[in-house]
């Protein structure tokens, strides 16, 4: 897909992307076991679709920037060692080299995990978010605003093509 740049805009045009979030909560009923993160609202899309609710599906093939950021909250224990693990799934397999560990303490009860990625995807390709804990007490969670603030997803995921 060729990609044009609109003056009269100041935008790209024509490019697949999209914006979704989510405002579930994303509980962790026990350790070491793999759950995956998916969006329940969209804001924008355009040739991007997210099926089953947490598989971001492509229809061109292309180089696309991935995007997310979700709060997670200790909701008590686990002391300094509790912890969070993300990672990029792509068509249900694990990526290699992708997953990071957040540190979330019951000190420092609220962390944001933010990051992007880079895939090369083909048609019909899909990636998606999956987590895992070392202590059950550690979930994803959306917040209500403190006025005059907005209202906090759990997951925020940007997801445009760039080649």
């Amino acid at each position: 897909m060729a990609l044009s740049y609109n003056l009269a805009l100041g935008a790209i045009t024509d490019t697949p992307c999209g914006s979704w979030y989510s405002t579930s909560t994303f509980t962790s009923t026990a350790t070491n076991t793999e759950y995956i993160l998916g969006v329940n609202n969209q804001t924008f899309a355009r040739d991007i679709t997210v099926v089953d609710g947490s598989k971001f599906t492509v229809s061109n093939t292309g180089l696309y920037n991935f995007q997310f950021s979700a709060q997670v909250h200790n909701t008590g224990g686990g002391g300094n060692s509790a912890a969070i693990e993300i990672w990029l799934k792509k068509n249900g397999a694990s990526v290699q080299h992708t997953g990071t560990r957040v540190s979330v303490t019951s000190n420092h009860p609220y962390v944001v995990a933010s990051w992007n990625f880079f895939e090369a995807m083909a048609v019909g390709d899909y990636l998606e978010l999956a987590f895992d804990v070392n202590h059950a007490g550690i979930n994803i969670v959306p917040n209500t605003a403190i006025a005059p603030g907005s209202d906090i997803p759990s997951l925020i995921v940007t997801m445009n093509q760039v080649g």
